[in-house]
């Protein structure tokens, strides 16, 4: 009996134990989702200098994307900036495709060196005039 007894309350305390880690991970995992977005889902964009691109997501979350070499022509205001992922979810450089185009028959694919989602800090401290949507490309930024 106490070997009944026994093995029914350590299975008990097992599937506590699973449920446990289980709800832990779905905690975890929203702020971890944050940190990554769907590359089909940039709202606007914007080059804060010849080496730095701000993303807007639907969601309304910011993304610093640090290029691999500067682009001059980032800038233009002719310029459009094609975003797309190799997965659905861009969590790192590696997993972004990024072209410039130029013209209707010149583009030029951009190396990312680095994707990071933007703080609430520094969202604030960029001023909402600076951040997609809210400055036309073309401008050049005094202090950011």
């Amino acid at each position: 009996m106490t070997g009944k007894m026994t093995l029914r309350a350590l299975s008990i305390g097992a599937a506590s134990l699973a449920c446990a880690l289980t709800s832990a991970a779905f905690a975890a995992e929203p702020s971890a989702a944050r940190d990554c977005f769907e590359g089909t889902k940039v709202a606007d964009w914007v080059a804060i200098d010849d080496h730095t691109i701000l993303l807007k997501t639907q969601q309304s979350d910011f993304y610093r994307i640090d290029l691999a070499r500067p682009i001059r022509q980032l800038n233009s205001p002719a310029a459009r900036l094609n975003v797309g992922s190799k997965n659905r979810m861009v969590c790192a450089a590696a997993d972004l495709n990024v072209n410039l185009f130029l013209t209707a028959s010149m583009n030029m694919p951009l190396g990312v060196s680095k994707v990071t989602r933007m703080s609430a800090e520094e969202v604030a401290t960029a001023g909402s005039a600076n951040l997609p949507g809210r400055r036309y490309r073309g401008e050049r930024l005094a202090d950011f």
